[in-house]
């Protein structure tokens, strides 16, 4: 996990609980719009927070000219009840951005709409570690901006800045 002092007025404020911890572990996050990230007090998760979870089998992974290149193989979502839901414009264009933009194999990814911003957590394969990334879209300019990066965690809950 990388924990950078940042000034200003967080993007977004996320709870987080390691890998194998108990549930009264969580750990709380300011994120910063340039990456960077700061351990904050308590708070409470934006109860208007819809996380969508993409299936395993929307992205496809394969080397080319050593690189790893990232393909979206179909869009299927389901919310937080389980039920499969059609993912709407931002949603699609987010999933395609992360196939062309991510350079390891995508093992999970959960996009998250908020107060109508879209932010996306995604689990990384790179067989040393497990890292996790949060990423925001912009949907105006149909783009993704890494925000923040911790290792072998569980996104928990969000609030919007």
């Amino acid at each position: 996990m990388y924990i950078i002092l940042a000034a200003g007025d967080p993007t977004a404020r996320v709870i987080t609980l390691k890998d194998g911890a108990e549930m009264a572990d969580f750990v709380y996050y300011n994120v910063y719009g340039n990456g960077k990230v700061r351990k904050t007090g308590e708070f409470k998760a934006d109860d208007t927070a819809r996380f969508y979870t993409a299936d395993i089998d929307c992205f496809s992974s394969d080397v080319v000219d050593g690189k790893v290149k990232n393909t979206l193989m179909n869009i299927v979502l389901t919310d937080e009840s389980g039920d499969i839901t059609e993912a709407d414009t931002a949603m699609a264009s987010l999933m395609q951005l992360l196939a062309g933009e991510i350079d390891h194999d995508i093992l999970s990814a959960v996009i998250i709409e908020d107060k109508g911003q879209y932010f996306v957590w995604v689990e990384l394969n790179t067989n040393w570690s497990s890292p996790c990334e949060l990423y925001q879209y912009n949907e105006e300019e149909n783009t993704i901006e890494m925000i923040g990066k911790w290792d072998g965690v569980d996104l928990i809950g969000i609030s919007v800045a």
